[in-house]
């Protein structure tokens, strides 16, 4: 190493160094403010990515939390609906007796009434404007993915009852008889085919008509849906015990039907607990290796903060005595 005015190069390494350690203690400094060891925008991507997976694990955690709510209402009613059944089964068997009065079995058939009243006006109710029991099938994100889906089998207790088979009656009284009944699938089979249990139920919750057409009429006019007016009234009414009998031999077939259903949607709230604890367990394992990507190790951190303190404090120190060596340089002119 030559002896000049013009270049001193011991200096100049320390400045060198001190540039290094300086950005190093700047970078210490800055994780340790942000708690974040990010600094690349590689690795900030890896977080946004990570970011954005735990953002739609989350969303779909609500989506399970409301499909859970909508089965907990389903559950809720038929609930409700399986004990006014077997009060209803109570008040049936009660009419059925010749002993009582005309007078106890109307008070039966009022408190029959209301129950089924409840059943039906029940089974139309709504949850976020859907309908509860039309049996529509319907699809719950339940993941990150778009193919993350949860089916939810429908609850078909909403039949319309609209049935056109008025158009065979023979007279007012068939057509009574006729009026929207039987309740049919979609491929146009009737219910009871597939279905006897469910067909018993809809029995319960049939409504009465009466014919408020011309009267006594023609043949069109029983054969016209419109000349016939539902009443407030179920079809089958315990008031007589004919009636009383004919409610007896379906109210076990409708609880089943409705036990059965129960048994559906106690199955799918399984499922979405199992989805809803997948979920959970998905966002802790993604928040923690965002964690090891995004976060800082403040032991780790700190130590390194204070190693680069003490080497800009040295290298201050060495860079004075650095910068006496060109002053040396003129003893030799002396």
């Amino acid at each position: 190493m030559i002896i000049s005015f013009n270049n001193n190069e011991a200096a100049n390494n320390v400045i060198r160094r001190m540039h290094t350690n300086k950005a190093e203690l700047q970078e210490s400094l800055t994780r340790l403010a942000t708690g974040s060891k990010v600094d690349r925008v590689t690795e900030e991507s890896e977080v946004q990515r990570l970011t954005a997976i735990i953002t739609r694990y989350r969303s779909a955690k609500n989506n399970v939390n409301n499909a859970m709510s909508m089965t907990q209402a389903q559950e809720g009613f038929m609930e409700g609906v399986a004990k006014a059944i077997m009060r209803m089964g109570e008040l049936a068997m009660m009419a059925n007796d010749q002993t009582k009065s005309q007078a106890d079995r109307d008070a039966y058939a009022g408190e029959y009434n209301s129950l089924y009243k409840f059943i039906d006006e029940g089974r139309q109710k709504d949850w976020n404007g859907r309908n509860l029991f039309t049996g529509e099938t319907l699809q719950v994100s339940t993941g990150s993915e778009s193919t993350d889906v949860t089916t939810l089998d429908g609850i078909d207790l909403n039949h319309d009852l609209n049935n056109n088979t008025i158009a065979t009656a023979t007279n007012a009284t068939d057509g009574l008889g006729k009026v929207k009944w039987p309740p049919l699938n979609d491929d146009s089979t009737e219910v009871g085919s597939t279905d006897a249990n469910l067909l018993k139920f809809y029995e319960i919750i049939r409504p009465a008509y009466e014919y408020t057409g011309p009267d006594p009429g023609v043949l069109a006019d029983h054969q016209t849906a419109s000349n016939y007016t539902k009443k407030t009234t179920p079809y089958h009414d315990i008031s007589t015990i004919t009636g009383a009998r004919a409610v007896i031999e379906r109210l076990d077939a409708a609880l089943s039907a409705v036990a059965e259903r129960r048994a559906k949607v106690g199955a799918l709230q399984s499922a979405l607990e199992g989805k809803s604890e997948f979920i959970d367990i998905a966002v802790e394992n993604y928040e923690a290796t965002r964690s090891r990507v995004n976060d800082v190790d403040i032991a780790e951190e700190s130590t390194k903060m204070a190693k680069y303190n003490i080497l800009m404090q040295s290298s201050t120190a060495i860079l004075a005595q650095a910068n006496q060596i060109n002053a040396n340089v003129l003893r030799l002119l002396s």
